[in-house]
């Protein structure tokens, strides 16, 4: 059981800024979960159907995609750390923390595993 209190830690963070795209086509795949279900929960009306990708993305982008770009500012020391000076310029991340559970390793070597 996850007993821990604190908040989350960003222990290690992946630029994304050249997959973005990617990952919005990913999310467009998944209907029923960003247009119907999570959109629904959201009061959103949408129909993809009718949008074009243009469209499509800056939907995704704004109501789901902009938790990477928090993401980005909110772990921008791990960035400068693993990435140097270009740490400073990513726009979107994701982040990992070390779990205390399992073997232990240091942030560096766990870093390493995700950024080899």
């Amino acid at each position: 059981m996850f007993t821990d209190p604190r908040s989350f830690r960003s222990d290690a963070a992946i630029a994304i800024d050249d997959v973005i795209d990617e990952k919005c086509r990913l999310m467009d795949c998944q209907v029923s979960q960003f247009y119907e279900w999570l959109a629904w929960e959201r009061k959103i009306q949408i129909d993809p159907r009718t949008m074009s990708w243009e469209k499509k993305r800056d939907y995704l982008m704004t109501n789901w995609g902009c938790r990477y770009e928090q993401a980005a500012n909110g772990a921008r020391q791990t960035l400068i750390e693993t990435y140097g000076e270009a740490g400073k310029n990513i726009r979107y991340a994701e982040c990992f923390e070390l779990s205390p559970y399992g073997r232990k390793i240091t942030v560096s070597e766990f870093r390493e595993l995700l950024n080899p």
